[in-house]
């Protein structure tokens, strides 16, 4: 084995890398970072590539079936910065989500929503001659990251102190207004349904349980059992980043108490709540977003 590189031991938690790299931890988000970075590296040498991994629903017809889980690796550097902005925002939101849900339910969060995205634009593809909508790079899959983030943390601040929700309303508003100038309805249908898709994978793993309107897709996938970590800037306040230099202070008592809950809920389930506790983790997780 190179040195430098290393594979957990059997006993690794949840919230472990998969391997290391040197001194750099490989979670699910960073694998998916450093694959999307090294693809669009390559890419600039053979923009063939490109073309073979993204999803073009006629060629489904051929057998060419990887491309419904390929779609995300096909950013495209002729593109200019954009691709890497998208890996930049994909790597700093989901990780994040990663740290609550562990890097196996992040996997399989990814992976289905990848197979379903691309699914679905085939389905949406067939009455029109297997033609639209192309899916290719990393910008759908961060899209829906970022918004389940917010979802998660709707009052946490952006730049400028911007609510999180106003910010989400904004971007998807954007791109609605966008492909509606350019007439690309089937591809606006897919943008929308896709952002449904990822809402329902994700209430699936034990996000967005404050959202009773979305339906659970069979048995709750559960988080993990969450360690007991310094809170991301997720939690609250305004967010950290390349935008803003000071952290999130931490309130270990409310933290301490709903990781109690949740970790209730991971075992068996939103109902073995009583109302008093379901209560109580309504006021925890206010609190703790600032409201």
């Amino acid at each position: 084995m190179a040195r430098g590189f290393r594979f957990p031991g059997s006993a690794g938690g949840q919230h472990d890398p998969w391997f290391r790299i040197g001194t750099l931890e490989v979670t699910t988000t960073w694998f998916v970072v450093l694959l999307s970075g090294f693809v669009l590296v390559l890419g600039a040498f053979s923009p063939t590539l490109i073309f073979y991994l993204t999803l073009f629903p006629e060629y489904l017809q051929s057998g060419q079936v990887w491309r419904l889980v390929t779609w995300p690796l096909a950013n495209d550097i002729r593109l200019g910065i954009w691709p890497v902005i998208t890996i930049f925002f994909f790597w700093y939101f989901g990780g994040m989500l990663e740290e609550e849900l562990g890097r196996a339910t992040m996997a399989r969060l990814l992976l289905w929503t990848t197979l379903f995205v691309g699914v679905l634009a085939v389905v949406l593809s067939i009455p029109f001659g297997w033609f639209d909508p192309v899916v290719g790079g990393l910008g759908t899959l961060e899209l829906l990251v970022l918004l389940i983030w917010i979802a998660e943390r709707p009052h946490a601040r952006f730049l400028f102190n911007i609510p999180a929700w106003v910010f989400g309303v904004v971007i998807v508003a954007i791109q609605v207004l966008q492909l509606t100038a350019y007439r690309s309805w089937l591809v606006l249908l897919h943008l929308l349904l896709s952002i449904g898709i990822g809402a329902l994978v994700a209430r699936h793993y034990g996000l967005l349980q404050e959202y009773a309107a979305i339906p659970r897709l069979g048995s709750p996938g559960g988080r993990p059992k969450r360690q007991r970590r310094t809170p991301s800037s997720g939690s609250g306040g305004v967010v950290a980043g390349p935008w803003a230099g000071s952290s999130v202070p931490r309130v270990d008592n409310d933290r301490a108490q709903l990781d109690a809950l949740l970790d209730k809920i991971s075992e068996s389930g939103m109902d073995s709540l009583t109302s008093g506790e379901r209560k109580q983790l309504e006021v925890l997780r206010r609190r703790i977003r600032g409201e």
